[in-house]
């Protein structure tokens, strides 16, 4: 995802974690960097172009799928027919899709029998498209949930807690929005893209 926003990101995480290490609070010095320099991307000259859903899935899910045979997951993409394009830099809106699945593929990996990630994509309504990621894992603590998309909130081992953070920084910086849908089994990740005009 760093390597996505064309590496100037590292610079400022860097220093926000140096401002940590010196006393200066971390989360809210990461939240403003990443905004910064998401924004500064953007108006930099961020590739936006309209944009076939379908591919943005298709794309996505194949750069996760020796991931998700490693795991022996069956990962599914359907986009709903007649949609229309949307407005976005693909690279950085792949690559958000991408954490999305590996973080579900990673969720489902040790379930015991089918392990199924699910990518979606329908109209969300007259403005923008709805891409949803959802798996069969063992879903999102209730306290977890609370601060999941907080710089260096994890629950993975060797996870930096940085991925979500980014990923609905990313999202925001196209108009969109990126949220943790409540479902009875399992997470369900769903964005929300312009429709491209």
């Amino acid at each position: 995802i760093i390597a996505a926003c064309g590496g100037p990101i590292v610079y400022p995480v860097a220093v926000g974690l140096v401002s940590a290490a010196h006393g200066i609070p971390l989360q809210p010095a990461l939240h403003a960097l990443l905004h910064a320099v998401v924004s500064n991307w953007i108006s930099a000259g961020a590739r936006l172009e309209p944009l076939r859903v379908a591919t943005l899935l298709e794309d996505a899910a194949a750069a996760a799928l020796s991931r998700a045979q490693q795991h022996h997951v069956l990962l599914t993409t359907v986009a709903a027919p007649d949609l229309p394009a949307v407005l976005g830099d693909r690279i950085p809106l792949e690559t958000v899709l991408h954490n999305l699945i590996a973080n579900a593929i990673d969720a489902v990996q040790g379930q015991p029998g089918g392990r199924v990630v699910r990518v979606t994509a329908e109209r969300h309504d007259a403005s923008a498209v709805r891409i949803s990621v959802e798996d069969e894992g063992p879903g999102v603590a209730t306290e977890m949930a609370a601060t999941l998309f907080e710089p260096l909130a994890t629950n993975k081992a060797h996870g930096l807690g940085l991925g979500l953070p980014i990923s609905r920084t990313i999202v925001e910086a196209h108009g969109g929005r990126l949220w943790l849908e409540a479902t009875a089994r399992g997470a369900c990740f769903c964005l929300t893209l312009p429709v491209a005009r």
